[in-house]
């Protein structure tokens, strides 16, 4: 037998006893209890010294069993462990960091236990490749006669033990629809699965014997007239597309040209049929309206009717996604993803960002979109940019989402090995070939896509133990990324409203007190302080009246700076009144409760709790500061002082529950859901907006 990796062995660390640990006594690590546990009636833990967490043993044995089953059914088929393991590494990216899947964030799952789960559903993923892989059966085939493989692979893949044990692993649910229907929203959201998604995945009627082509309502698409439609994804293509160019133009004009001809028109009539079957490009063409009615809305003082028209053609469409409904490819299901995800972080109260997040980069992972393609594969120009162009889209999204939860990376960068995509405009990409001659609309991507490298860099090396060059000291490290950080900014790449907010924020990371470094310098402290700072008057002038709304990004940010001012002004108040008369520290301080109200009143009322400790907490360091009766360094108490420490390192849930407030709160349903498209100047929204923004499409 080849050397791999042995599941027993792997758990050897989760086994020891946590009660034995501490009394330093040997612990014969019995399961489900060891004696000495049993002995004096206390619950046997053991110890995963790679979490640093306690796990209740009787989980453990659980799960145990559950893998010691699953080797068994691999073992009837034939397989032996080098095989697996074989086909496993060929079909998923190798990966020091085990990427963060999103069905790990599901609520009331002890995070602890998501190692072993993971062991069970390696091999749930192991029988699928048993019975579907085309290079392991090929392997097998020289062991025995493929009749009787093939009988003894479907009796067990289709028996009622493997199924539950897949159903227990696995996401609940048709797995993305889940996750748009009910959430638990916040600062830091998890899945709660509707009774509806529970039942339907319960059922065991298999999916090509259900109603395969139900109807849904339109009567919202419908009543919008084609040329606003038309005019709202012309404005999708035109401001996002170079931002996430994860779709290709000229299939939207396409999907476009199938919806209007598929929306039924009165035309004399008096009523007319308001349903539609299921239909992909339904869904897409909802999508794009739902963020493309937010893109400038608060310039024209119409935010909240035109957040509240998107909700309801987002309601609307998002019936569209369903199992049911046929998709081109694997790389469309994760287009949808992205969708929804940019439209989550528009509106967070219909969609999970962080499980969203997830479900891209782990279907990135799983088609290898991180990996560059061999010409043996004989895919044209055009698959090959798409591929690069869905993979470099949410590894954005990823690393921006990572770096407001403080969470691990998907994907370490060392495992990437994409080029870019194509900066060139989408016309000049066919199946034949490249165009060159073409404009470069991309340019603002990519600049995004360098952005998020250095922030990758920045996440490993402070929060992820990432070990820095042996011939390079820590204040070298710093030096070398700030610099990067400016380049970046002083680039010729094309800018947009929130380029110098990421500036900043990159400089508040790079310099701000972390798990590995408690207490950074005098001179990091000082940086960090008066980056945070500008960042919220950045940051502001975009909630405000920025053109592409980041509710979600901007609430964690502005949270997470003022925590680290906070912490500036406790442990380098004297280095800060240097550069600042106490007056300015007053103004720069307050500004990030002013944000915090702001995004508040834009519908996320639960950020209220976050000013509020933000300014319990800033109250006894300006009280300290004006009054001078005590040092800024002992103004907080030691409850306080922890408090403060807790949130500066968030753990993976907090405790409280953040909600959306109802729309049906914020005013009247018909002032709300009336949508009137006078309200766009479209003309001067397309052309001269958008000249201002991307020069190279005025031309």
């Amino acid at each position: 037998m080849p050397n791999t990796p042995n599941i027993a062995a792997c758990r050897r660390s989760v086994l020891s006893c946590v009660r034995c640990r501490k009394r330093k006594s040997k612990c014969d690590r019995r399961l489900p209890a060891c004696s000495q546990c049993v002995a004096v009636g206390a619950e046997c833990r053991g110890f995963n010294s790679a979490r640093g967490a306690a796990i209740p043993r009787s989980i453990v044995h659980h799960l145990e069993n559950e893998i010691a089953s699953l080797e068994l059914k691999l073992a009837e088929l034939g397989c032996d462990e080098f095989e697996i393991q074989e086909e496993i590494d060929h079909n998923e990216p190798s990966n020091t960091n085990p990427p963060v899947l999103a069905t790990a964030a599901v609520i009331d799952e002890p995070p602890q236990i998501s190692s072993l789960e993971a062991e069970i559903r390696e091999q749930c993923v192991a029988v699928e490749h048993a019975r579907s892989s085309p290079a392991l059966n090929t392997a097998l085939h020289h062991r025995r006669t493929s009749s009787t493989r093939d009988a003894t692979k479907e009796r067990v893949i289709a028996s009622a033990e493997i199924q539950s044990m897949i159903n227990a692993t696995l996401p609940v649910g048709p797995s993305l629809t889940d996750v748009v229907r009910r959430v638990r929203m916040g600062l830091t959201p998890s899945l709660v699965l509707s009774p509806e998604a529970k039942e339907q995945a319960q059922s065991k009627t298999p999916a090509q014997n259900r109603n395969s082509e139900p109807e849904v309502d339109m009567s919202i698409l419908a009543s919008l007239p084609s040329h606003v439609v038309h005019t709202l994804v012309k404005k999708y293509v035109q401001r996002m597309l170079p931002v996430q160019p994860f779709l290709y133009e000229p299939t939207i004009w396409e999907q476009l040209d199938r919806v209007l001809l598929k929306i039924p028109r009165a035309e004399g009539r008096e009523t007319c049929p308001q349903t539609v079957r299921l239909d992909y490009d339904f869904l897409v063409i909802y999508l794009i309206l739902s963020v493309s009615t937010t893109l400038g809305s608060a310039k024209v003082g119409q935010g909240a009717r035109c957040m509240a028209f998107s909700e309801a053609l987002f309601k609307e469409g998002i019936r569209h996604l369903s199992q049911n409904a046929a998709y081109p490819s694997d790389m469309a299901w994760i287009q949808v993803t992205l969708l929804i995800l940019q439209y989550a972080s528009i509106n967070p109260k219909l969609g999970n960002v962080w499980i969203l997040s997830g479900f891209a980069m782990r279907n990135c992972l799983e088609l290898g979109l991180h990996r560059e393609v061999s010409e043996s594969m004989g895919l044209d120009p055009l698959t090959i940019d798409l591929r690069r162009r869905i993979f470099w889209a949410a590894y954005c999204m990823d690393r921006s989402i990572c770096a407001a939860l403080q969470r691990p990376l998907s994907i370490p960068d060392p495992a990437i090995d994409t080029s870019v995509m194509s900066v060139l405009e989408d016309r000049c990409i066919t199946s034949h070939g490249l165009d060159h001659q073409g404009q470069a609309t991309k340019k603002l991507a990519i600049r995004w896509i360098e952005y998020r490298r250095v922030q990758s860099t920045i996440i490993e090396v402070h929060f992820q133990g990432r070990q820095l060059d042996p011939q390079q000291t820590w204040q070298e490290w710093l030096a070398i990324t700030e610099r990067r950080l400016w380049e970046w900014y002083h680039s010729d790449l094309p800018h947009d409203g929130w380029t110098e907010f990421a500036l900043m924020h990159g400089l508040v990371m790079l310099h701000r007190p972390s798990s590995r470094v408690p207490l950074p310098s005098s001179t990091s402290m000082s940086t960090a302080f008066e980056a945070a700072c500008s960042s919220a008057k950045s940051c502001r002038g975009q909630i405000l009246s920025g053109y592409f709304p980041q509710p979600w990004l901007a609430a964690h940010h502005t949270f997470e700076m003022a925590l680290v001012v906070l912490f500036c002004l406790r442990h380098n108040f004297e280095a800060i009144a240097l550069q600042f008369s106490p007056n300015e520290i007053f103004e720069m301080t307050k500004l990030f409760t002013s944000n915090l109200l702001t995004i508040s009143s834009q519908g996320w009322t639960e950020v209220l709790e976050y000013a509020a400790i933000y300014e319990r907490l800033l109250g006894p360091l300006l009280d300290a500061i004006f009054t001078r009766s005590r040092p800024v360094s002992t103004a907080h108490t030691q409850e306080q002082e922890a408090e403060l420490a807790r949130l500066l390192y968030p753990s993976p849930a907090h405790p409280q529950e953040l909600r959306f407030v109802d729309i049906g709160d914020a005013g009247s349903p018909e002032d709300l859901f009336s949508f009137d498209a006078r309200i766009f100047d479209w003309d001067d929204d397309l052309l001269a907006n958008g000249a201002a923004s991307f020069p190279s499409l005025a031309s």
